[in-house]
C-alpha cells in the first residue's frame, strides 16, 4: 500500500477532479520527482547509483480532466516558479548592467592594446590585463525554473546548463511536446533519463554545450492517436533508441459518463494541503542544495528490502525466457528494477523523510510499477480478438475464484469488477470480452437486477 501522504493526496485529487485515479497518481509522482531529483539519488542493492527522475506517458481521451489534475497537484511548483521569475527579472537587469560595464572596460583595454601595438612597444602587461578581464565576465546566477511545455532541445539543454539544472518536460496537452523539435532528439532524451554527471553536446556553429548532472523528468498526457503516431515515426525510432523502455506508460479507463459532481471535503482539502506543503518544503531544500552545490543525499535499502529487490530482479530475468511474460519486451524489462528503485526512493524520502528504503515502501513501489508493467504489456501486444478474449477470460476467472473463496458469494456486480477486477480488463470493452468468454464456456452468466448487471458464478466450477 502506498504511503499515507501520497495515497490520501491522490484520492483527494480524484475526488475533486473525477479524473481516472491513474492520472492523479502520475501527476503526484511527477511533482515528487521534480522536487526530489535535485536532492537525492538512490543506490540499488547491487551498488548502482541512479537519479530519481521519472519518464511518464499517459494515454487518455480528450475531456478526461488531465489538465485540471496536473494543475491541482503541481500547483506548488507553479507558485514557486512565479515567485522565482520575479527575482530572476531583477537579477537579469543587474546582470545586463554588469555586462555592459564589463564590455566597455574590455573595449577600452582593446583600444589601449591597439595603440601600443602601433607604437611597437611591449604589450605583455595589456595582454595579461585583457586575459584577466576576460575571466571576470559576469555570470547570471542560477535561478529556479522547473517546468517546460513548448521548447526546443537547444533551449532546454541551454537552460539546464545556464538557468537551472533540474527540470521537467511536462504537459497535460502532450501533443505540444510529442510534435515538437524536442522529440526529434530521442537519443538526447534517453541520455537525460540517466542524468549523466557530464553531458557534452557538440555543435559546429555554436561550439556545443557541456552540462553537469542535468536532471529531467518527462511527463506527458496525450490521446491514443498521438502516441501511436509517435511510436510509428521514423520507423519506430523511439523503440529502437530505448526511450519507450524507460517510459512508465498507461492508458487509464475512462470515467466519462460515470462521473459525479462532488464538493471537496475537509479531509480531501487537508490531504492536498499536506502534499502541497511537503512539495514546497522539498522545492526549497532543492534550491538550497543546488545553489550551494551540495552533494545529493543517497537513499539506500535495508537488508530485508534489498533481499526483496534481488528476488524481484531474479523473477524478471526468469520471465525473459521464450514464452514468458517479458520475452517480447526485453528492453522495458531491463529498466523495471531501476524504475522500482527510483519510485521507492521518492516514496521513502518524500513521504517518510528518511533515506533507507524499507520493505513496505519497496512493496508499494513494486505495486505501482507493476501497474505500469501490465499497461505496457497490454499496449504493446498486437491485438488479436480471439486470443485476447481467452486471455481476458482467464484473468477474470482467476479473480472470480479468489473472490468466491474470500467472500463466499456466487455473484458480483459488474461495477465492482470494473473498479476492483484485474487492471488489464477494467476497460468496459475488455471486461465484456472476458465475461462473454466465460459465458461461452458456461462458467458464468449475467442477470439484470433493476439498473444493476451482476455476474453469477456457476457452482460447478468453483
Amino acid at each position: 500500500m502506498a504511503p499515507k501522504l501520497l495515497r490520501h493526496a491522490v484520492h483527494a485529487a480524484d475526488l475533486q477532479t473525477q479524473a481516472p485515479i491513474e492520472i492523479a497518481l502520475v501527476s503526484a509522482l511527477t511533482a515528487m520527482a521534480l522536487c526530489c531529483q535535485g536532492v537525492i539519488d538512490v543506490r540499488s542493492p547491487p551498488g548502482f547509483l541512479s537519479p530519481v527522475n521519472l519518464f511518464f506517458w499517459v494515454i487518455a481521451k480528450s475531456g478526461e480532466r488531465k489538465s485540471a489534475t496536473d494543475k491541482l497537484l503541481l500547483q506548488p511548483i507553479v507558485d514557486r516558479e512565479i515567485l522565482a521569475e520575479v527575482f530572476r527579472a531583477a537579477l537579469k537587469d543587474r546582470h545586463e548592467a554588469a555586462c555592459t560595464v564589463w564590455l566597455i572596460r574590455l573595449k577600452q583595454l582593446e583600444a589601449d592594446l591597439a595603440q601600443v601595438v602601433k607604437t611597437g612597444k611591449d604589450c605583455t602587461g595589456l595582454e595579461e590585463a585583457i586575459a584577466e578581464h576576460l575571466g571576470t565576465k559576469p555570470v547570471m546566477e542560477l535561478h529556479p525554473r522547473w517546468l517546460y511545455h513548448n521548447t526546443t532541445i537547444e533551449a532546454l539543454l541551454r537552460n539546464l546548463r545556464d538557468v537551472w539544472p533540474s527540470a521537467g518536460l511536462v504537459s497535460a496537452e502532450g501533443a505540444i511536446i510529442a510534435n515538437s523539435r524536442v522529440m526529434q532528439h530521442l537519443g538526447t532524451l534517453t541520455e537525460l533519463w540517466q542524468a549523466p554527471e557530464l553531458l557534452r553536446v557538440d555543435r559546429i556553429t555554436t561550439g556545443g554545450l557541456c552540462l553537469q548532472s542535468p536532471h529531467l523528468t518527462f511527463s506527458v498526457m496525450t490521446q491514443r492517436a498521438v502516441y501511436d503516431e509517435f511510436i510509428r515515426r521514423n520507423n519506430g525510432m523511439a523503440v529502437k533508441l530505448g526511450l519507450t523502455s524507460r517510459l512508465l506508460l498507461c492508458e487509464p479507463i475512462s470515467r466519462q459518463g460515470e462521473r459525479e459532481v462532488t464538493v471537496a471535503t475537509a479531509e480531501s482539502t487537508q490531504a492536498l494541503e499536506a502534499f502541497h506543503a511537503r512539495t514546497a518544503e522539498l522545492l526549497e531544500e532543492s534550491v538550497v542544495a543546488i545553489k550551494e552545490r551540495r552533494p545529493r543525499k543517497v537513499v539506500t535499502y535495508t537488508p530485508e528490502a534489498a533481499q526483496v529487490w534481488y528476488d524481484r530482479a531474479r523473477a524478471i530475468e526468469s520471465d525473459l525466457q521464450p514464452g514468458r511474460f517479458f520475452h517480447d519486451i526485453p528492453g522495458f524489462a531491463s529498466k523495471i528494477a531501476e524504475n522500482v528503485s527510483r519510485v521507492a526512493a521518492l516514496l521513502q524520502y518524500f513521504c517518510n523523510g528518511t533515506t533507507e528504503i524499507d520493505v513496505d515502501t519497496l512493496q508499494a513501489a513494486r505495486d505501482i510499477c507493476q501497474f505500469f508493467v501490465d499497461e505496457m504489456k497490454e499496449i504493446s501486444t498486437p491485438y488479436d480478438p480471439m486470443e485476447n478474449a481467452a486471455m481476458y477470460g482467464q484473468l477474470l476467472e482467476e479473480y472470480l475464484i479468489r473472490y468466491q473463496l474470500t467472500t463466499r458469494r456466487t455473484e458480483v456486480d459488474i461495477n465492482h469488477l470494473k473498479q476492483y477486477g484485474p487492471n488489464r480488463i477494467r476497460h468496459k470493452e475488455k471486461m465484456w470480452m472476458a465475461i462473454n468468454n466465460l459465458c461461452w464456456l458456461n462458467r458464468v452468466h449475467t442477470e439484470q437486477r433493476g439498473r444493476r448487471t451482476v455476474v453469477v458464478l456457476h457452482w460447478g466450477y468453483v
